[in-house]
């Protein structure tokens, strides 16, 4: 393709195509689940600077959502820019649409800290004698499973964390304090888990649910504690 030339419908398709499969619904570990602006073209019909801003636009809230900055290599092309092959300098080109997607699809699983919100979700309090099992049990339901798959791809999180309050001052109570609290928070997401803190996570995600528990973090006592044990398992309702 050289300056002039128009851009071909295969081409554009193809590009098109690489976006949606990461901003719309996609399969498996690909897809935001958003609705695009973007969409493909007649095989006849010719590519125009509104095709390429309706991509631009899809483009960038991905990047967007990845490093909360606009597109380093691209910028919107105007109704009036002839479309070229490769332009690094104006950045309109169709060389840096393509380049730009290989970065979205590089980072798919990453998001900024800006561009998310951790909110609070199930709680529960227990009062109980040591020398036991405590078990609790958590449900996290959405609605499909479109939307779970959607939720991890995009850098959403399953979080963990757990304390000891109002406790007395004898060995086995500041030792199971010390394990709450330096392990501080586990990070489930969609191909593993891991903590801010101490403790064994595992190469356990989203992903690779099945129906059966999996021990997915164990964070384990010290000293003449070594058998306590704070453990998290996960399964799902149907096998990822």
């Amino acid at each position: 393709m050289a300056v002039g030339d128009i851009i071909t419908a295969a081409r554009y398709n193809n590009l098109q195509s690489r976006v949606a499969t990461i901003m719309g619904n996609g399969s498996g570990d690909d897809g935001y689940g958003q609705s695009l602006n973007s969409s493909q073209v007649a095989v006849a019909e010719t590519v125009t600077a509104t095709h390429m801003a309706l991509l631009f636009n899809d483009i960038e809230a991905g990047i967007k959502h990845q490093s909360n900055l606009g597109p380093a290599e691209i910028v919107i092309i105007d109704v009036a820019d002839v479309i070229e092959d490769s332009n690094s300098v104006n950045k309109k080109g169709v060389a840096q649409f393509e380049s730009e997607t290989t970065t979205l699809e590089n980072n798919k699983f990453a998001i900024d800290v800006n561009q998310g919100t951790a909110e609070a979700a199930v709680q529960g309090q227990y009062t109980t004698d040591w020398n036991g099992q405590l078990d609790h049990l958590v449900n996290v339901t959405f609605t499909d499973g479109n939307h779970a798959r959607h939720f991890f791809n995009a850098g959403g999180e399953v979080r963990f964390s757990a304390n000891l309050q109002s406790f007395p001052a004898e060995a086995k109570s500041i030792n199971w304090a010390t394990i709450l609290s330096n392990m501080q928070t586990i990070k489930f997401n969609y191909t593993a888990t891991s903590a801010t803190g101490s403790g064994t996570g595992s190469a356990i995600g989203y992903h690779d649910l099945t129906t059966s528990f999996q021990a997915i973090f164990d964070k384990q006592g010290s000293g003449q504690y070594t058998e306590n044990h704070y453990i998290i398992e996960v399964k799902g309702d149907v096998a990822v």
